[in-house]
């Protein structure tokens, strides 16, 4: 997994992440103590999440004697379990706590009519047979449908 830099305070660094979720969304929470929102960009592309961003150093034009403070850039790709509606993804960053929500998308299933097809008043049913073309079905169903198309 990603860990954190080798040589605190220099360059690059790698923000710890927690992802959960329940039944209708995604949620992942991204530590970024002293990062303001200006300086991070969170998107998400197909199955995974990028935050990424700069976290700067709390003091600039001193000289340092002892640096362990990471600061730097940052780059966190986080794939998803599953997918996700990124029209209606909300990000909040406080505390140093990145909050991101990503709802799963509404099941777009729809469940089609089965229908009946029509009678005539005669009581003959027109209906595709399966041979596929239009057919006039009696009562006797099988004999009428082999003399008309063969089979």
């Amino acid at each position: 997994m990603n860990q954190p830099s080798s040589h605190p305070g220099f360059g690059f660094w790698t923000p710890a992440i927690d992802l959960y979720e329940n039944a209708d969304s995604y949620f992942l929470f991204a530590e970024l103590p002293g990062v303001g929102p200006d300086d991070v960009e969170v998107l998400v592309e197909d199955r995974a999440v990028v935050i990424e961003g700069q976290k700067r150093r709390p003091v600039t034009g001193l000289s340092a004697d002892s640096v362990e403070i990471e600061a730097g850039h940052f780059r966190r790709i986080v794939p998803l379990p599953g997918d996700v509606d990124r029209e209606n993804a909300r990000a909040e960053l406080r505390d140093g706590l990145l909050r991101i929500e990503l709802p799963k998308p509404v099941d777009r299933k729809v469940q089609v009519p089965i229908v009946s097809p029509p009678e005539e008043q005669d009581g003959t049913i027109i209906d595709s047979g399966a041979c596929g073309s239009p057919c006039q079905r009696s009562t006797d169903v099988e004999e009428d449908h082999e003399e008309t198309h063969g089979s």
